[in-house]
């Protein structure tokens, strides 16, 4: 009875710390999204080159990684990017659109890293306060250095547009 008791309070004390990190894993990753949100130049109407040579920006916190790789996809695809990059977060992944026509980011999409386990409607309820999104999961969200930005959640991924400040048309396209 004893052996057990003793293997009941190593079970615990090792599994404390276990979840804290998890539950400190999924924190980071809110506070990443949640930077990327309030920064959104930091990334949005920068070149590709611009994001991979400067590296993480100080202001996008959660993080521990940032491993970026620029793929040409303008002759593979017949969509409006002329290149995609790709960055490693530690706490997600960025998908970073670039146009074809001022070869600057203008669309950001987040995927959190699936160790935080964070779904669309666990982003919807960490945003709820800051945006009223509508039925499609979309909403315009004024910054207090950046502008409008058009945030979607869409399938558990948060997409960032820059808007021009009259008519709500794409900036950077």
């Amino acid at each position: 009875m004893k052996l057990y008791g003793s293997v009941i309070f190593v079970v615990v004390l090792c599994a404390g710390p276990c979840l804290a990190q998890k539950k400190e894993f999924r924190e980071q990753t809110f506070a990443e999204l949640l930077s990327l949100i309030e920064h959104p130049l930091e990334l949005l109407g920068k070149t590709d080159s611009s994001i991979v040579t400067a590296g993480r920006p100080a202001t996008i916190v959660g993080g521990d990684e940032w491993k970026a790789e620029v793929f040409d996809t303008s002759e593979k695809n017949s969509t409006e990017v002329s290149k995609t990059v790709l960055v490693g977060t530690g706490r997600g992944a960025l998908m970073l659109m670039t146009s074809p026509k001022t070869r600057l980011v203008y669309t950001a999409i987040y995927i959190p890293h699936s160790r935080a386990k964070i779904n669309g409607d666990d982003m919807l309820r960490f945003l709820q306060g800051k945006c009223s999104f509508n039925n499609e999961g979309m909403c315009v969200y004024q910054t207090e250095s950046s502008g409008k930005i058009g945030i979607a959640v869409l399938n558990g991924a948060l997409t960032l547009l820059a808007l021009e400040e009259e008519g709500g048309k794409l900036r950077f396209k």
